[in-house]
């Protein structure tokens, strides 16, 4: 009897009378990555500890009026969020760049390779690159985090298997977006994040 009733319920789904089984919203693979934009969006998708801290104090910071700017760095060094931050220069002239600036001990050790590109889109490989720059590319045109979670971008060490990241912009005294403060975590087969 269980057997005939397992029959009409995959003869169903098929013909899309009866739900399919949905797979975990919450689980980014490597071709679907998560990616959303805005405070509420990307509380809703749970990420770790770490961004989740780093975003509430970029929140603290803007409700106080003003787009948070680079000095918001050196406050992390009590909360012991600066291994784990990288800063992206803006640059817009001819037309807009990313630059290397500051990358602290986590993002060193994790990275397979040490950054000998002064710019983004001059590192290797090409792909993961032109992805990163049009995330950049967004945080500065809508002047809003955003959060990417799947696989790793750029030549990460092995047995990375899901990458976590927050961009968060950074003005400068004109209110214009002049860097990006990132933190990103990654998760290894284990299950543990780095």
């Amino acid at each position: 009897m269980q057997h005939r009733f397992d029959h009409r319920r995959r003869l169903l789904q098929q013909n899309r009378l009866l739900p399919q089984k949905r797979r975990n919203p919450w689980q980014a693979t490597e071709n679907e990555p998560v990616v959303v934009s805005g405070i509420t969006s990307i509380f809703e998708q749970n990420p770790a500890p770490k961004l989740r801290q780093l975003l509430h104090y970029w929140i603290k910071i803007k409700a106080r009026g003003r787009m948070p700017s680079r000095e918001i760095v050196s406050v992390f060094q009590i909360s012991g969020l600066l291994p784990y931050v990288w800063l992206i220069d803006v640059v817009r002239s001819p037309h807009v760049r990313f630059r290397f600036g500051l990358i602290k001990t986590h993002v060193h050790r994790a990275n397979a390779q040490e950054p000998l590109a002064r710019y983004l889109d001059e590192t290797e490989p090409k792909a993961d690159t032109a992805m990163l720059c049009d995330y950049f590319r967004r945080v500065v045109a809508e002047e809003r985090p955003l959060f990417r979670r799947g696989r790793p971008l750029m030549p990460w060490r092995a047995n990375f298997r899901i990458q976590q990241s927050l961009y968060l912009p950074l003005s400068d005294q004109a209110h214009q977006i002049d860097g990006i403060l990132a933190i990103s975590l990654f998760r290894d087969g284990a299950g543990r994040w780095h």
